[in-house]
Formats: C-alpha cells, structure tokens, sequence
C-alpha cells in the first residue's frame, strides 16, 4: 500500500471526515449519530424519515375510587404479582400516595423493536405514570383477564420518576412479573404496549 494511502483514499482525506464523527459521537447527540453510523454501515437510507414507532391503539380509564395507595403492600404482599429484580423491589417500595384518580391513560404498540430513548421521541411529555395507575391497570387483570395490559411476551412499559417498568404477564405462573430498569438498559420488543397519561 502506497504510504500516505489507506486503500484507494489518502489519510488525508479519511482524516477529516473521521475527525468530524468523532466529535459528533461524542456531543450531545452522539446517540442519534451512533444510532445512523452503524444504519449506514448497513447501507441503509440514514436520513429519510423512520416510519413511527409506535401506534396509538386505545385507551384505559382508571377509576381511582381510594384515596390512598400503598406500592409496598400492593406490589410485594399480591399473590397475583412478582417484583422480579432489586430496581424493581426498590422502585414499588414506595409510602403511601394520594390517588388523584380518576383518570385516563392512553397505550400505543410498538411497530418495531426500540431503545427508551427512541420511545421517548415520539412520545409528548409528561409521560410518566403513577405507581396507583399501574395498580389500577393490575387489579383489573390480576389473574391474567382480557384488558388493557398485553398478556403476550412482549409486555407493557410504564414510564415513571427516573425509571421504567417492564410488566409482563406469565402463563406459567399465572401471575404478573414487573421489573424495574435504567432508561435504555434494554431494547423493548416490538408489539409491546406503552402506557402514558392520555391528552384528552
């Protein structure tokens, strides 16, 4: 190889495109251009709009009847109910709320496999539940009845202070598992539902 060459294109030349993704990576947006860099390594059209990501499919009125809530002996004392990991046991270990309640929440379904990051980007805010609002959703379908939540593997995500949870429901056990996770930990399967707070 000729010096001064990295196959057919000069370091010259590869120096200062390289140069320039690197800055990017490392900006404030590095994510995004991470996320096209390796779309782009795929021969993928990097810049045309993506299709949506998730589908708005319907809505789950929460009747918020109490006036009190208790995460710790709703979501650690339920036979129905599984706190699989120590984020989740910590995140439902909460004291007593005040239900607001009534109140609504709309769900969308996922399109394709994706980070929080990319969920969140579609999503207005505030998009944060309350631990009550899950409850709610729960004691409808404590034993894996038709409803809101998705009974299938793909689960439900509820965004909430700091975290997010991931609620699945086991056919084998008959009960529901709710594990707690950093934002973008892990990538959510498509044709799982995600619950935020309705706009109307």
């Amino acid at each position: 190889m000729p010096k001064g060459m990295l196959g057919k294109v000069s370091l010259e030349e590869f120096h200062g495109p390289l140069t320039d993704l690197m800055d990017k990576l490392q900006g404030d947006d590095g994510p995004e251009w991470l996320d096209g860099f390796k779309r782009f390594l795929r021969k993928e059209d990097v810049w045309s709009p993506r299709p949506k990501l998730l589908t708005l499919f319907d809505d789950a009125a929460l009747k918020g009847r109490q006036k009190s809530f208790d995460p710790r002996k709703f979501f650690r004392n339920n036979e129905g109910i599984f706190v699989a990991n120590d984020l989740g046991r910590t995140l439902t270990n909460k004291p007593v709320q005040i239900v607001a309640g009534p109140a609504m929440l709309d769900f969308a379904v996922l399109t394709s496999g994706a980070f929080d990051r990319d969920i969140k980007a579609e999503l207005s805010e505030p998009y944060e539940v309350e631990l009550w609002q899950i409850g709610e959703l729960l004691k409808t379908q404590m034993h894996g009845g038709i409803g809101p939540l998705s009974r299938d593997g793909e689960g439900n995500i509820f965004y909430i202070a700091g975290a997010v949870l991931g609620v699945y429901y086991s056919t084998t056990n008959h009960r529901w598992r709710i594990h707690g996770w950093e934002p973008n930990f892990i990538p959510w399967d498509k044709g799982a539902r995600v619950f935020v707070p309705s706009r109307f």
